[in-house]
């Protein structure tokens, strides 16, 4: 089943949607429809009048970022509204993070190993952001989530006060993908990702004084499970200097000319006189490079080069609200039928700050393997009375033959957030079934 879902997601939907996407790109019909990245400081952050706090987050595809807004949507305290920008060739973070800056010029240096300079200056480090930022407004500061999210209270009421732009740098998505050890884990790290930012987003809101929040990505990315054979590796010697060789793209300094790919004037993406030219698969291919195959960005797909730009508001004095939790009344400890019934208990009455949830309950064996019907049970009820938020639910395990030395679990998971909020380990001392 996996390899046909792979499949028909590379073959009938990617690879017809790539060429139709490139052919549109290559005539300049999409640049007209969908606004450059290079413009979101002066149509995005100079325009808002309050303080604001930009969550940058690598790679945060498109796709994923429309999860995070219907998390928000989800929270009466909270509103949000959708954008959608157009990163610049290639599709990498080395320009991405440069063009979210404001500037009037951008510029790929010709070194061995090209740097971007914005009006001249460096842009690499958070230091060196924060400066560029100041430029454009004295009341800027540029960190990393990692030290953000360390801070006490009153370290970050103390650090966002006086403050009217603050940008932050978050990345586990690309961190995860491009090690080749990791990047089977993207779509974890896209899900922890979500998490991080509504977390993020709710604390600078209580804690940071913070109401206005633009949450956008560098980059997107394309990411395929199968193994890529040798045909879907294009070749990459080409005659002449290459600058820059990538999984996706070659920077060059003439414009090639070869079936499977095509090539763009890089100064026409920069928005500058670069006569360099972007050589660029028309499909899902990748040129032979270093590291891993299955994680890529850089090249022209949608999915790399539409980033998001979501305009998320909090209100002022806001309270924080729950997922209501749902609790076994049972001491199990060992199962010995095939059907079973359990009680469950709501925690809590709903109410304004405690909100109902949808949870997916079943049995599993340790490696993940599930061994039972699986209940999907809203917790929903308003009743006062605890015993009047009890449910009795029925469970049926496969038959076959379970061995008294493996693990198994009854597990919880909340269906919104994918988070399980119970594992309870029982032994399986059932009948042997006759194969």
């Amino acid at each position: 089943m996996r390899a046909l879902v792979q499949n028909f997601y590379q073959n009938a939907f990617l690879e017809p949607l790539l060429l139709q996407w490139n052919e549109a790109y290559d005539s300049d019909y999409l640049q007209e429809i969908v606004p450059r990245q290079r413009y979101f400081y002066q149509d995005e952050v100079r325009p808002v009048k309050e303080k604001v706090a930009v969550l940058i987050s690598d790679a945060f595809r498109l796709e994923a970022a429309k999860e995070l807004a219907a998390r928000f949507r989800d929270d009466e305290n909270c509103s949000v509204e959708e954008k959608v920008r157009m990163a610049p060739l290639p599709s990498i973070t080395l320009l991405g993070m440069a063009e979210l800056l404001p500037h009037d010029t951008l510029e790929l240096t010709r070194d061995d190993t090209p740097k971007v300079l914005l009006d001249g200056k460096p842009c690499a480090s958070t230091a060196q952001r924060e400066k560029l930022l100041q430029q454009g407004n004295p009341r800027s500061a540029a960190i990393l989530y990692d030290e953000l999210i360390a801070m006490k209270v009153s370290e970050l009421k103390s650090f966002s006060a006086g403050k009217e732009v603050i940008y932050v740098y978050h990345n586990r998505i690309d961190a995860t993908g491009e090690a080749s050890k990791t990047e089977n884990s993207v779509f974890q790290a896209a899900d922890q990702t979500i998490d991080e930012l509504f977390r993020l987003v709710k604390r600078l809101s209580k804690s940071g004084n913070i109401y206005r929040f633009l949450i956008t990505a560098d980059h997107g990315f394309l990411y395929t499970r199968k193994a890529l054979d040798p045909t879907d590796k294009l070749d990459t010697v080409e005659a002449g200097k290459t600058w820059m060789t990538d999984r996706r793209f070659l920077l060059t300094d003439q414009p090639v000319d070869r079936e499977g790919i095509y090539s763009i004037p890089l100064g026409k993406s920069l928005g500058n006189e670069d006569t360099r030219s972007i050589v660029l698969a028309k499909g899902m291919s990748v040129f032979k490079c270093h590291g891993g195959m299955n994680y890529v960005h850089g090249g022209s797909s949608p999915q790399e080069l539409l980033v998001p730009c979501l305009f998320i508001s909090t209100r002022k004095g806001l309270v924080d609200t729950e997922d209501v939790g749902l609790a076994l009344i049972n001491d199990i400890r060992k199962i010995a039928a095939f059907h079973v019934k359990f009680s469950f208990y709501q925690e809590q009455a709903i109410s304004d700050v405690v909100k109902p949830a949808t949870y997916r309950i079943r049995f599993e064996t340790g490696s993940g393997e599930v061994i039972s019907n699986e209940v999907l049970y809203r917790a929903e009820s308003k009743a006062v009375a605890p015993g009047d938020r009890i449910v009795v639910l029925s469970f049926d395990l496969q038959k076959k033959n379970y061995d008294l030395n493996d693990r198994y679990y009854l597990k919880v998971i909340n269906e919104k957030t994918g988070q399980e909020v119970l594992a309870r380990e029982v032994v399986m001392d059932l009948p042997d079934i006759e194969l």
